[in-house]
């Protein structure tokens, strides 16, 4: 089975884009709250954040200045807007980005919708973070693998963003919880803003950028350690939209040789395909050679592996996890 991309011509075709990207994802997200797979947050509205992205999806522009609604698949708008849900995220309040790559619509989570994530969803009341300047005076312990920092004393003479020595964040999970943290050395922050720009607002604002890219890392492992059964399918999203925006250049790395495979058959986990007109999972992979668009083997499962790895989960992988079309709205 194939997937479409969506090519609205103008307001009707629009409003039809929507009523049917929009449905699917309504009718999953009823399925799986029947089913108590997933929890949404008090004071979560699934249905206004949808409506908010659809208003935002509306604006959002390839590296061409194409309009995502136009190049974009329906399925993976779905699985977007799905992923958007699933973490609790209010696109209005820049918690998270819709970047086009290719054909494809891909969710990025903001700094501001980690942590939002993570209060929401995770039992998170608050996190701090502070660098640590050459002349501080700063201690911590280690506990059985858990780090406390015990001291911290800084002046004024001491804040340089040029002379930072490190960072460290604290998760604050409440009384009854233990608090986390999480403690980083320049050369790890230097190491994980390597893989982002290279001269953007790390080279600005080194020691605000420091704060964020520790307090990225405490809240991704404590929300991955839990054990929680039902924060396994945000675990699972949570995961897969991880990038800053100011990483968003890269993400556009490839796209040519992307779109060059104008590949019209779109894998999801390596398993599965979905289709937004039929809410159904097809089970197969592609059969034709058509499908690699005249690529080498080597160019094409370079592509296909970068994808798989990227790419969200399917939106409909059980047809027994289908809403029944006359649920009552969330």
């Amino acid at each position: 089975m194939t997937q479409t991309v969506a090519k609205p011509n103008g307001q009707t075709d629009l409003a039809l884009m929507k009523r049917t990207t929009v449905d699917a994802v309504t009718d999953r997200v009823r399925g799986l709250l029947e089913s108590k797979e997933l929890h949404l947050p008090p004071g979560y509205s699934a249905e206004n954040a949808l409506k908010a992205a659809w208003l935002v999806l509306q604006e959002v522009e390839d590296k061409n200045k194409r309009p995502a609604l136009s190049v974009c698949t329906q399925n993976s708008i779905a699985n977007s807007l799905f992923s958007m849900v699933v973490q609790g995220l209010d696109p209005m309040k820049k918690q998270a980005y819709f970047i086009v790559r290719g054909t494809q619509l891909t969710l990025l989570r903001s700094y501001f919708g980690t942590i939002a994530a993570a209060k929401r969803m995770a039992g998170v009341i608050d996190v701090y973070a502070e660098a640590v300047y050459e002349g501080d005076e700063f201690e911590y312990e280690i506990d059985r693998g858990i780090k406390r920092v015990t001291k911290h004393k800084q002046s004024l003479g001491s804040i340089d963003p040029s002379k930072i020595v490190g960072a460290y964040a604290v998760v604050d999970l409440g009384p009854d919880r233990e608090q986390v943290t999480e403690i980083m050395a320049m050369t790890q922050i230097r190491t994980s803003w390597s893989k982002g720009y290279a001269n953007g607002p790390q080279k600005d604002q080194p020691d605000e950028m420091a704060r964020r890219t520790v307090v990225n890392r405490a809240l991704k492992r404590f929300i991955n350690s839990s054990n929680d059964d039902h924060l396994g399918l945000f675990v699972d999203h949570f995961n897969r939209s991880d990038m800053e925006p100011n990483e968003r250049a890269e993400l556009e790395v490839g796209e040519d040789a992307r779109e060059r495979a104008n590949r019209q058959l779109v894998d999801f986990d390596d398993e599965h395909t979905i289709d937004v007109e039929t809410r159904q999972a097809v089970d197969e992979a592609p059969d034709s050679p058509d499908a690699t668009g005249g690529m080498s083997d080597e160019e094409a499962e370079e592509i296909r592996a970068r994808e798989i790895a990227e790419a969200a989960p399917t939106l409909f992988h059980d047809e027994k996890r289908q809403a029944k079309t006359n649920a009552a709205p969330f």
